[in-house]
């Protein structure tokens, strides 16, 4: 943190980094995948970053994907051992540092190259039990992408 001003500049700082990396991963898992197709819907763009992009990132998928009850646009992403902050030992001073704001930056880099702007950000989430706070990656889609949901939803039923 030596060349930032604050922690929400460092945390900005990964954001931006991730968000360029996120662009080139969902284009190079792209060119891997056997029969390219492009991703329409919400549900399967998050399925895909899940269970294809998580694994090419980290070794294994993220260990929940769920909506947020509150919101009809809000996803998450939850990661109990989420490496980018395995091999980091936070001082006290920096107790609201999240390391993975390099992680909702990618997710939102990939976000965008798909075509669904979202805002994303990284949050620790407390576990029962005193052990190791998990990751959770919160995922608000634009209206705009929203209603495009809503209309492909209504042209699919009739």
């Amino acid at each position: 943190m030596d060349r930032a001003a604050s922690i929400t500049e460092l945390e900005d700082r990964l954001d931006r980094v991730g968000f360029d990396v996120g662009g080139r991963v969902l284009e190079l898992l792209g060119y891997r995948e056997k029969a390219p197709r492009r991703r329409t819907d919400v549900l399967d763009v998050l399925k895909h970053i899940h269970s294809v992009a998580w694994p090419a990132l980290f070794g294994k998928p993220a260990d929940d994907l769920q909506a947020a009850n509150a919101a009809d646009d809000e996803y998450m992403i939850t990661d109990t051992d989420l490496l980018v902050g395995k091999f980091i030992s936070i001082p006290r001073s920096y107790a609201s540092f999240v390391p993975g704001s390099l992680v909702a930056g990618i997710v939102r880099g990939m976000l965008a190259a798909a075509g669904f702007p979202a805002r994303v950000s990284a949050h620790f989430v407390e576990q029962p039990g005193g052990s190791k706070p998990s990751t959770t990656i919160l995922i608000k889609f634009d209206a705009s992408v929203m209603q495009r949901q809503a209309a492909l939803d209504t042209a699919r039923r009739g």
